[in-house]
């Protein structure tokens, strides 16, 4: 799971990689765009413009302990604790003391917790891959970026193309949401 996303993440780019990993670390998963106006009047005869602007949530992304190598690291660690535990069990003699057969037991009791927080893990990636990846576009400014998440929603939502559709794709979507808004500009923090 950790290799899928992984290669997922870096299909997308390095600042929405680390984008979504400061999200989850801050347990927010809010998108927010800022929406801009512009009005423009005279004042002493002289022409100036007022920029009034606000936040807008698009939606929230969830999942997101899938993007963290740390989510994965303690059930590294009760993996590998419990084939340590398994192993030394094959190795027992054949009267063992109660002390080596109680600790082991201990240990391989952890069995059902391990199995539990894997899939725990396991739905916090369905639920991140069932987000809308149009979400994603919206995370970081850098251009590049954000035309590599617009291909990840379009075959999301069943559409081909490369990077030129990309672009046309998310310019559409940004002036379907500037309409929307009734803005003249959106911002990307």
């Amino acid at each position: 799971m950790y290799a899928r996303m992984t290669e997922f993440l870096g299909d997308l780019g390095p600042a929405i990689t680390h984008r979504l990993q400061n999200m989850q670390r801050s347990r927010s998963g809010e998108v927010f765009v800022t929406g801009v106006r512009y009005r423009e009047y005279v004042e002493n005869g002289h022409q100036k413009k007022e920029r009034s602007a606000f936040q807008h949530r698009l939606g929230i992304l969830k999942g997101l302990a899938v993007v963290s190598k740390e989510s994965y690291t303690p059930i590294y660690i009760a993996i590998n604790n419990l084939l340590a535990a398994f192993d030394a069990a094959s190795k027992l003699q054949d009267h063992p003391k109660k002390g080596e057969v109680d600790a082991l037991a201990g240990q391989l009791d952890d069995f059902d917790r391990v199995i539990s927080q894997g899939r725990l893990l396991r739905d916090g990636e369905s639920q991140f891959m069932g987000n809308s990846m149009e979400l994603l576009c919206y995370l970081v400014d850098d251009r590049a970026e954000r035309y590599k998440c617009a291909r990840v929603a379009m075959r999301q939502s069943g559409l081909d193309g490369g990077k030129d559709h990309a672009k046309t794709w998310l310019g559409n979507r940004e002036a379907e949401l500037r309409a929307t808004l009734n803005v003249d500009q959106i911002e990307i923090r």
